[in-house]
């Protein structure tokens, strides 16, 4: 288990050769990963796992970001440990709340019948099959 993932953001202000060497002062140091913050063009994303010694994680902040938009597939071939979207779940409910507002103001209904999931299909994206299969495995017996 990583239990301290280190972050430089060196590279804007200090440059890529600074921002990597202070990746491996962290994992000197015993950071259990690293995150050096905003590579620049597809060579250095490429370069920082070869360059660092210990696991690497790449921020894919979103696609206005200075980081190269890359597939998943694509980092997991340049030995990155962990890629990170954290707007992508934002930026998705973001366009779908302003989207579904939108249409309530401009048709007094908010959504499309094609677009809204059936009541199963929610709670089985919600885990609710697990959960149950859960609470069936675990939880104490009741007794009337």
């Amino acid at each position: 288990m990583v239990e301290e993932i280190a972050r430089t953001d060196a590279r804007g202000p200090c440059g890529f050769e600074e921002a990597t060497e202070r990746a491996n002062c962290a994992i000197e140091a015993e950071a259990g990963m690293v995150l050096v913050e905003t590579p620049e063009i597809f060579e250095e994303a490429k370069e920082i796992p070869r360059l660092v010694n210990g696991p690497c994680l790449l921020n894919m902040a979103d696609p206005n970001s200075e980081t190269p938009a890359l597939s998943l597939n694509k980092f997991k071939d340049m030995s990155y440990k962990i890629v990170i979207y954290p707007t992508i779940a934002m930026s998705a409910a973001f366009f779908s709340i302003r989207d579904a507002l939108k249409m309530l103001r401009e048709t007094g209904i908010g959504w499309k019948a094609s677009r809204w999931p059936a009541p199963n299909e929610f709670f089985t994206a919600l885990g609710l099959n697990e959960r149950r299969e859960w609470k069936q495995k675990y939880a104490p017996a009741r007794t009337v």
